[in-house]
């Protein structure tokens, strides 16, 4: 089979989405502020942004924008091509913030105060950044400015809009350079967020991430409700169920330990759509909202795929491309991968970003020219590093990250796989499989689950040599209660700490066989 054949097969199965229609194409020309001011227009006395009792209408919101960018170019004279950084936490004065150095035609970073100072410090000269500003900067400039008439928007779509620093799987912070160009494109995806302009958007989030950055250019470009999830009960299911239904939630997007908990206690929500990542677990409840399982990376700004889960199963696929995308699984050798094969995923598409920051030698390697197309936007590929297969329905199923597998004994495991079938395990609700290495240079494959009861260890290694080669199954298993996770929710790899035994097996075959 030729390369062409595999390629017109794998998109008569839909993998390869056709792009926007005229009408979406139109909407990736302009910008998110263009799409603000129009929402603003529409709706100037309406709840823009909320959090506790304070709300802030459309109108209001670009009143405000407008005095910081009228602050930042006439006092601190920020304009195109600029990157201001902006330290800040889940507080109101955040939207106003972004939208005011957008307006100038420069670009922003958010940082985080919880991170450590050094961090910020790195990420601050990374980007070569013109000011920094916070919390007291912003009301001191709104206070400052005495022009109040409309700022003329600078945005522009091929101008840089926020530099993300995403930690990825390697634990090493990279820049995402993030264009209007590709916000706009990843905003017009409805089919994957449908919204409506009297939705009230939950945002578990901080707008350090990607998730909450599309979902707050989501809302403002739709003239929805964006409500932020206060802090305090982010961590709290009890609670945030009742502010869910208090603040008469209709959209949330809840990382997959928290949505996995929230669908389990629910009795009752005035969500219509519940958006959950795409490591959510198995079997969940039915509900009368819709649940979307949402494969997603920073590089792609947000949304890549998506599947509505509509019943009890062992795993969900992440679903299908969103209609600006167009994606490849290509196997080791270079060649597309047939159905059920595994492979790389490739993307291509206006919401594509620019490349990492000041990393020339992995932007060659994971920007790469289409081989399959030419024309703008699909002229170029993004890799993901994620491995998939094209099930025979058309769905993909996410198999794992291809810089995630390890070596055991000579063969090439994907820890995916094994926490697959741990998952399947009865009582066992969250897995994950890692690598450590001993003083002697071996690795040692370990398994970490949570359980709403006690597990027999030997009856876990028992129901796993019935399914899988013995080399993929863990030395040793630890039951847990929780497992570390990053500041997005997600299981952090790197956060488990090796068995005190480690380099004594016969101890090892003591304690946790």
């Amino acid at each position: 089979m030729t390369n062409t054949e595999r390629y017109e097969g794998a998109k008569m199965l839909g993998l390869l989405s056709d792009y926007l229609s005229d009408h979406k194409g139109e909407f990736v020309s302009r910008t998110v502020i263009g799409l603000f001011q129009q929402a603003s227009r529409w709706y100037p006395d309406k709840d823009a942004v909320c959090l506790d009792s304070t709300h802030i209408t459309y109108s209001t919101l670009d009143r405000s924008s407008d005095q910081l960018a009228h602050y930042l170019t006439e006092y601190e004279h920020v304009g195109p091509g600029d990157i201001v950084a902006v330290v800040t936490g889940r507080n109101m004065d955040t939207p106003a913030i972004v939208l005011g150095i957008w307006k100038t035609g420069a670009a922003y970073m958010i940082l985080d105060r919880c991170c450590p100072e050094s961090h910020n410090k790195n990420c601050i000269r990374s980007v070569n950044a013109r000011i920094c500003i916070d919390h007291d900067y912003f009301i001191n400039a709104i206070s400052s400015c005495s022009q109040c008439s409309a700022f003329e928007d600078r945005s522009r779509s091929h101008q840089l809009a926020l530099v993300l620093f995403t930690s990825g799987s390697t634990g090493k912070p990279k820049g995402v350079r993030i264009l209007h160009s590709n916000l706009a494109a990843s905003v017009s995806n409805f089919d994957c967020l449908p919204l409506r302009s009297d939705d009230t958007f939950a945002s578990f989030a901080k707008l350090l991430f990607i998730a909450a950055v599309y979902d707050f250019c989501s809302c403002l470009s739709l003239g929805c409700t964006f409500r932020m999830v206060p802090s305090s009960i982010c961590k709290n299911i009890q609670e945030l169920a009742a502010f869910y239904i208090q603040n008469k939630i209709t959209v949330t997007f809840l990382p997959p330990h928290m949505a996995t908990k929230y669908i389990e206690i629910d009795q009752g929500s005035t969500l219509r759509l519940l958006l959950v990542g795409s490591e959510v677990t198995r079997n969940l409840k039915k509900r009368p909202y819709e649940i979307v399982n949402i494969y997603a990376s920073s590089e792609a700004i947000a949304a890549i795929s998506h599947y509505n889960i509509q019943d009890a199963r062992s795993s969900y696929p992440i679903g299908k491309l969103v209609p600006a995308l167009k994606g490849y699984v290509m196997t080791e050798d270079g060649t597309p991968a047939s159905i059920g094969q595994n492979g790389e995923l490739w993307i291509s598409g206006a919401q594509i970003c620019d490349g990492y920051l000041n990393l020339p030698e992995v932007n060659m390697d994971r920007f790469a020219p289409n081989p399959f197309e030419t024309a703008p936007p699909f002229q170029r590929v993004f890799k993901t590093c994620d491995i998939v297969r094209i099930l025979p329905d058309g769905n993909m199923e996410y198999i794992g990250r291809k810089d995630n597998m390890f070596k055991i004994r000579g063969f090439r495991v994907e820890p995916s796989g094994v926490e697959r079938y741990m998952l399947e395990f009865p009582h066992i609700s969250e897995a994950c499989v890692t690598c450590f290495t001993d003083n002697g240079g071996t690795n040692i494959l370990f398994g970490y689950f949570i359980a709403d009861e006690r597990i027999d260890h030997r009856a876990l290694r028992a129901f796993l040599q019935e399914r899988i080669p013995y080399y993929t199954i863990p030395t040793g298993f630890i039951q847990t209660d929780t497992f570390p996770r990053t500041l997005s929710g997600k299981v952090d790899r790197h956060g488990f700490l090796p068995p005190p035994e480690l380099d004594d097996h016969k101890k090892l075959a003591v304690l946790y066989y």
